[in-house]
This record gives C-alpha cells, structure tokens and sequence, in this order.
C-alpha cells in the first residue's frame, strides 16, 4: 500500500481544524491461480497476479488517493474491504477454474471463486454505503449483479461494472479501471488530484465538501434499531487439518457475517446487528472442494439469540465439513 506523499499537505484542510482522517483508498482484490498452461511467448517469469498489479499501479499509483493490493484473497478480506469506511473503490479479479495465461476462461459457471474455490457471491450483499464503485471481474458476473440491484443489496450511491460472458482477465480489469474514470467522474470526485499544485489548490475546496458527504468515516449511518447476535467459532483442534479457511455465516439466505481464516483450536467470537430474525443459520465456507483438494472443517458453531427471542439453536445437519445447518427451536 502506498500515499501520494506530496499530496499530503492538504489532509488537514480536508480533515478541518483537529485530527486529520485518511485519504479515500482505492483496493484491487485478485483470487486468479496460475494458469496450468502459459504460452511459449511468455517469459518464464511471467505470472498472471503481477501483470493485473501492473495494470493497476499504472492506473492508480500517482492519482493522490491511497491505494492497496490484496492477491490470493478470500472471502473475509473481501468481506472487509467491502465494509472498509475509507474505500471509495473496490475491483475484485476472480477465476472459476483454471484457464490459460491470457485470463480468458474466467469460468464458465456463475461462480464468484475466492482462493480457496469458495462460491463469495453472499459477501455481496454487504456493502459500505460509502463505497463508490464495484467491479467485478469475473466471468458471468452481471447475472448476480443484477439479481442484487433489484433486491436491494447494492447502496443507491454504488457504480457496479460486471461482465455476462467470459471474459479476459487483465483485459476486463482495464475496463473496468477506465469505466471507474467515467462513473466517478459522474459522481463528481475531484479531479487532479494528482496534478499540479496549483489545480490541487483550486479543487481542495471541492474535495472538502465532497470527503464530508461521501468519504468522511466519521460520519454517523442512519440505520434501523437493531439487536446483536452473538455468534463463537471454535476451530477443531486437529493438527493434521492445518488452518481452517474463512466462513461465512448466512441468515435465510442472508449474509449475516464473515469469520476469517484460523489455527486449530482458535475460538473467535463476533456481533451481528440484527434487523430482522429468520429460524436457519447456514454456517459455510464454500464450495464442497477447494483447489487443493482438502477440506477443512469448518469447527463448531455457538449461537445465542437468548437477548431478544427465547429458544435455542440446534445443529440440524451436519452435512460435509464445510457447511453446517442450524435451525431455531423456540420455547413455548
């Protein structure tokens, strides 16, 4: 992660008198595998992660907005930054399945894949209304998308570019960093913010009142009362199993949280604002095989709900290590 150094002198007009805030990032996610096959053309060298980093830096290094790369994501850190306060974009570059070096075969399913061949499409549905833009790179994309934007999921203020087809990937994420030019343009960003000192003193007025009504992590979100789910983890303490992958834990279909990847025997713990209540919880870390071929269990699941509504949850299927399903028993 880098800062544009010389634009730093204007983080306190921008912050006011008192504590200066950060500068809106911008994040490049990448969940592409080697591809098994790379063409005689290339160098040996080559990997397909660092020419979209290249494609990238080129875009964003030097335009004054923080900016930061994550290759070999999962699911939690795209949960994360999605919910990030700070980040005004986010492009997320993802394979379905093993392609050649040209990125082309993105996958041929509507599969959002994170590195450990997680289906991710539910982390979607959480969204930091402070984000501007989203790209999804990824082969079959705008289906979901669409699905999303008419169910609400996406804030109204969001750019989101996708693709219908399959799709090259460092080819669609140049569109997709030049299609982020004209929406947020569109959303009047400042422009310049790279330039010349003089243009940054003509827009750090503009930037001002535009960070204080998009980009300001101070501000307070007008949400519905809630009540907090308290939801533990507790990775199965088996040597042999290695590092349990990142989990998701979903509500009726709804994403509820994201638990990051841990060590055997490791307990986390989490609170979930709830609006709304359903009686299954799906805990899951996705697809039923990752690319390695292990499947980690994804441990045990507390759920307490005893604040608001009494009963009990109960582990109803077990299923295959990865997924689990709890169903709600109330008392009479």
């Amino acid at each position: 992660m880098k800062s544009f150094f010389p634009f730093l002198f204007i983080l306190t007009l921008w912050g006011g008198v008192g504590q200066a805030r950060p500068l809106p990032q911008v994040v490049l996610l990448t969940s592409v595998p080697e591809p098994v096959q790379k063409s005689i053309w290339r160098p040996k060298n080559w990997h397909l992660a660092a020419e979209l980093e290249k494609t990238f830096r080129r875009t964003i290094e030097n335009s004054g907005f923080r900016w930061k790369v994550v290759h070999n994501a999962d699911q939690f850190q795209l949960h994360q930054e999605l919910m990030d306060t700070t980040n005004i974009a986010v492009f997320w570059v993802s394979h379905a399945g093993d392609g050649d070096d040209s990125g082309k075969a993105l996958g041929a399913e509507n599969l959002i894949a994170d590195k450990d061949a997680n289906n991710v499409k539910e982390v979607f549905q959480q969204i930091h209304p402070h984000l501007q833009y989203l790209a999804v790179v990824g082969c079959g994309a705008e289906s979901f998308v669409q699905d999303y934007q008419k169910a609400g999921y996406f804030p109204a203020n969001l750019h989101v570019m996708s693709f219908p087809k399959r799709i090259d990937a460092i080819s669609g994420l140049k569109q997709a960093l030049d299609q982020s030019v004209i929406d947020l343009n569109a959303a009047k960003l400042p422009k310049g913010i790279g330039a010349e000192v003089l243009q940054l003193r003509l827009d750090i007025e503009r930037w001002t009142q535009l960070s204080r009504q998009a980009f300001d992590s101070t501000l307070p979100l007008k949400l519905q009362p809630t009540r907090q789910l308290m939801l533990s983890r507790q990775i199965p303490l088996d040597e042999k199993s290695g590092l349990s992958n990142a989990a998701r834990v979903l509500m009726s279909g709804h994403l509820l949280a994201v638990f990051p990847a841990g060590k055997p025997g490791e307990i986390q713990h989490l609170s979930v604002p709830l609006s709304s209540f359903g009686s299954e919880i799906l805990f899951i870390s996705g697809a039923s095989r990752s690319r390695n071929l292990k499947i980690a269990d994804i441990g045990g699941l507390e759920i307490d709900s005893s604040q608001f509504v009494p009963g009990k949850w109960k582990l109803f299927s077990r299923g295959v290590p990865e997924m689990k399903l709890y169903e709600f028993i109330s008392q009479p």
